[in-house]
């Protein structure tokens, strides 16, 4: 090329210039201003020691080659402008900036240097950041937004990039809708940029009175001439002042122009006698948009929200976001059922959050119909506690008598076939009402039978009574058994709700929920060791969905106190099964990536097949965990891929249900000991063996 043109050649490396240049060229610009930043060299050494970081442009100039300056500036108000003497000499306003320039609302000033004396902090990666600049800064952007500038005219310019992530963490923690959009960025970003409004955050504020590279006056030239209607500074000022003669000038200037101060001077534009100082963070909570509510229009009018387009009524002086929309929307959830959302969450589309209202009616292990929803019951994974009735009587039958009248003779021998009855077989239970079942409990004319059976009752109470002592010796095996530390927190801290100590007796059906709720525990404590290890890096969703899973595990577990039912210990050993298989599917998948194992077509079909059975939104019952391991079994035979050993199920250390004389048929034998049968007939006796 003939002409060479360098654009912020003052930011650029000398040998990058020179290497541009052909035999060709016969004319080369540069235009630049070496005021401003300079190269920025990777080796700090370099720059130091041979003024690498000096470009060709600032060369030419110090070394009095000829240039040309322009003068006029067409960009800061000449409030901001003031501060540019100290670095431009003879540097003149055009009438635009004169004219075309409005002052901030909502503030006095349109520059400011906001004083204080919070010390800075040093970051992880040393970097420093100043946590009181970052809370003002914030909520000084969002003031700014209430008085009716966008996030785009604003721009927050800091001078490390610690304090960028710190502002950056702040925002989106306070309003991270209101000032979606708002600009966070170092000033070495920012050269040859502009906005209306800026925020400069100096950061440097501590004992020793080192500012850092605030001293270098290229970059404090750049960060103060980004603005063009209104400037605003954080900093310790007298600090400032005594690092270096051109702060001490800036100084100078900023009292003269009364823009010093420990906080911002706000004010309402249409009531400007009334002022207010914003001398902390918490100041602009305090000060209303508008505290006489001149300009506050209470009137409701048709609007349009601006997110989702849908119209509505609001305030005139209000404006609506999505979160105020009305409007809902028939969807379709991951379980297939349809339900109305709200607009939001059809915006989003994220529809896994949303808590599928259709009623479960699964029939639950007791018989009764599940009455939680499908989105409390997990998709009918784990269902919620059934608070149907019970009809289950007592042994002892303490009910109310149910006032039928029969004839003697009929009721006679109904009573002597009942006896024949149960000395055939050796029942323990009280005789029922021919006509509604109920229990006979009292009766004058066979008050001498029901003696006798409420004598075998009393032995079977005595009984259980008398199972107390081992009991509480078996408690002592389970608190020696089941002592350990899990590496999860959540689990440990199931493990502490046991309060499992020897001075406090339990009964059985707490020495059953405890034992199966260790037995459960040590099923998930390896669960999440191996799906920490196992998709530490590349597969971090796996290890996230596992997590969770087992988390509402641990949550449903947890809400549960002193017993099981089945129901709840079928869910939680079902949904271990489903956990289980999914992480060794994704682990089967793994090997064959390490491998490079392509699958055919009907490899690919039991993936799926797989896929689906360990991800669906239903329970995994007993047949799909068989299913599971046949496909699964097969297919690791077909690709010849050794994968860690399968256990099939979880297996419960004691039995699911409990010694119950709601739910058990109880027997005596021949020599007065009493036992637990089943199926209604007696079996041999525990005790001595006779055989019925």
């Amino acid at each position: 090329c003939k002409i060479v043109i360098v654009e912020e050649a003052a930011e650029i490396f000398e040998a990058h210039v020179i290497s541009s240049l052909t035999e060709k060229c016969e004319h080369l610009i540069l235009i630049g201003d070496h005021q401003q930043l300079r190269p920025n060299p990777t080796v700090y050494r370099l720059a130091k020691t041979y003024n690498i970081d000096v470009s060709l442009f600032e060369r030419l100039v110090r070394n009095d080659f000829p240039s040309v300056r322009l003068n006029v500036q067409h960009r800061m108000r000449l409030e901001i402008c003031a501060l540019m003497k100290h670095f431009y000499n003879d540097l003149q306003n055009h009438d635009s900036v004169k004219s075309n320039r409005p002052s901030i609302l909502g503030i006095r000033e349109n520059v400011f240097f906001i004083t204080h004396s919070h010390k800075e902090e040093v970051t992880d990666n040393s970097s420093k950041q100043n946590y009181y600049e970052a809370q003002y800064i914030i909520e000084l952007a969002h003031f700014l937004t209430k008085q009716g500038y966008s996030t785009s005219q604003i721009t927050v310019l800091v001078m490390y990039i610690g304090q960028k992530h710190l502002l950056t963490v702040l925002k989106q923690r306070k309003f991270s809708k209101v000032l979606e959009g708002l600009q966070i960025t170092t000033v070495d970003n920012y050269q040859g940029e502009e906005n209306d409004i800026i925020i400069l955050s100096l950061v440097r504020n501590n004992v020793l009175n080192d500012v850092g590279f605030l001293k270098i006056q290229n970059r404090i030239c750049v960060a103060l001439s980004r603005a063009r209607c209104g400037l605003y500074i954080l900093g310790n000022l007298e600090m400032m002042q005594k690092t270096s003669e051109m702060w001490k000038n800036l100084a100078k200037t900023f009292h003269e122009m009364k823009a010093v101060g420990k906080g911002l001077n706000l004010c309402c534009t249409n009531h400007p006698k009334a002022p207010f100082v914003a001398v902390n963070p918490q100041s602009f909570a305090r000060r209303p948009d508008d505290p006489q509510e001149h300009g506050r229009c209470k009137a409701v009018v048709d609007k349009k929200i601006v997110e989702c387009q849908h119209p509505i009524k609001f305030e005139c002086s209000k404006i609506p976001t999505i979160q105020d929309c009305k409007q809902t929307f028939l969807i379709k959830l991951p379980c297939d059922h349809l339900v109305q959302v709200p607009c939001q969450i059809n915006q989003l589309k994220v529809y896994d959050s949303v808590d599928c209202p259709t009623p479960c009616n699964q029939q639950l292990l007791c018989g009764h119909k599940c009455r939680g929803t499908c989105g409390s019951c997990q998709h009918g994974q784990l269902h919620k506690q059934c608070r149907e009735k019970c009809d289950k009587e007592l042994i002892c039958g303490h009910l109310s008598n149910c006032g039928h009248a029969i004839e003697r003779t009929e009721l006679d021998q109904y009573m002597n076939n009942f006896m024949a009855q149960q000395d055939e077989h050796r029942f323990i239970r009280l005789p029922k009402c021919p006509r509604c079942a109920a229990k006979i409990y009292q009766c004058k004319r066979y008050q001498h039978i029901l003696n006798h059976l409420h004598s075998w009752i009393e032995k079977v109470k005595s009984n259980q009574q008398d199972s107390k002592a081992s009991y509480q010796k078996q408690q002592k095996l389970i608190i020696r058994r089941n002592f350990y530390v899990s590496s999860s927190e959540s689990v440990r801290t199931i493990i502490k709700s046991l309060n499992i100590m020897e001075e406090k007796s339990m009964n059985e059906d707490e020495l059953n929920y405890v034992e199966n709720t260790l037995v459960l525990l040590r099923e998930l404590d390896p669960l999440l060791l191996f799906a920490k290890n196992a998709f530490m890096h590349k597969d971090q969703e796996v290890n996230q969905k596992v997590n969770y899973w087992i988390g509402l595990v641990v949550s449903f577990m947890g809400a549960y106190k002193y017993r099981y039912t089945p129901q709840q210990l079928n869910d939680i050993k079902q949904e271990l099964d489903r956990i289980k298989g999914f992480m060794y599917l994704h682990l089967l998948m793994k090997e064959m990536q390490l491998k490079s194992i392509e699958p055919d077509i009907d490899c690919q079909k039991m993936l799926n097949e797989l896929k689906t059975l360990t991800t669906k939104y239903s329970s995994f019952t007993t047949n799909d965990c068989e299913i599971f391991y046949k496909i699964f079994n097969h297919l690791v035979e077909k690709l010849n891929i050794p994968v860690l050993g399968v256990r099939r199920s979880i297996q419960m250390s004691r039995s699911t249900t409990t010694i119950d004389s709601r739910q058990e048929n109880w027997f005596y034998c021949v020599n007065g000991h009493t036992y637990v049968g089943k199926d209604q007939k007696p079996i041999s006796c525990p005790q001595c063996q006779h055989n019925e």
